[in-house]
């Protein structure tokens, strides 16, 4: 087509696939195409003598990506960059060329807020239903919940402190809070994924469409968990992948993670 030879049009194709790879609501194995289709474009434009500000801008985004997401860049994309860098030009910030006041902002896919529309407007527009699965997932955690009466524990900051507080009343504050990470330690047997189960019972019994799902995941049972693990659990939930991909683009995980150091 003639638009691949324009300049504007490649440079558009380059940021496009940097955001791909620098956003993680893409499988990985996707995210580490798009790298290698970055570096192929950049091999395409050095054999055919293309404009040098279209591989400046290539390397550009590469570099980017190393600092941000250094398990992206591997294999030849690394070899490229690293001779990229090697370059005394290329350092002293030759890859910015006339476009040294632009913001590459390779994160740019927004969450949106979430969908009111009528579940008619989603089948014309041919989204995913997701609600349907989740209650399916929330009525088989929910009945799993026991008959035994919970008492929540009392703990304490460190091993060290004195004053004891409501495990169960600072988890609820944590939540409200704009904090991303809750630990909570204590010897085996202690109670720990007790009170993890309980609490996940807890948020799927106040659940409401829209929102934040919670999610108890045991860490032991999922393969190599620090790669897609929110795919991993809810492909053992039977969720599709296309489900998947709408949950995490518009929607908020409460992650309960267990045997974390098991």
């Amino acid at each position: 087509a003639p638009c691949q030879h324009n300049p504007a049009f490649r440079l558009g194709v380059c940021q496009r696939l940097g955001e791909i790879s620098a956003n993680p609501i893409w499988y990985l194995k996707i995210r580490k195409c798009a790298v290698e289709f970055l570096r192929q474009l950049y091999k395409d434009d050095a054999n055919n003598d293309q404009q040098v500000n279209i591989n400046q801008w290539i390397l550009y985004i590469l570099s980017r990506l190393a600092e941000s997401s250094k398990d992206i860049i591997e294999g030849p994309a690394q070899e490229l960059l690293q001779e990229a860098q090697s370059n005394v030009s290329y350092v002293k910030g030759a890859v910015l060329h006339d476009r040294k006041n632009d913001i590459l902002v390779l994160y740019s896919i927004m969450v949106t807020p979430p969908s009111t529309e009528s579940p008619l407007l989603g089948c014309v527009q041919n989204k995913p239903d997701v609600e349907t699965p989740l209650r399916k997932l929330r009525r088989e955690r929910l009945k799993d919940r026991g008959g035994d009466v919970y008492i929540s524990p009392r703990t304490k900051a460190t091993q060290r402190a004195t004053d004891h507080f409501d495990l169960t009343t600072k988890v609820q504050e944590f939540l409200a809070s704009d904090s991303k990470v809750f630990l909570v330690l204590g010897d085996s047997g202690a109670g720990k994924s007790t009170f993890n189960r309980a609490l996940e019972i807890s948020l799927w019994d106040n659940y409401k469409t829209n929102g934040r799902i919670p999610l108890f995941i045991r860490l032991p049972a999922i393969e190599n968990p620090e790669h897609d693990l929110i795919d991993k659990h809810l492909h053992k939930a039977k969720f599709t992948e296309a489900q998947i991909f709408e949950l995490k683009a518009h929607r908020e995980f409460i992650m309960i993670c267990d045997g974390y150091d098991e």
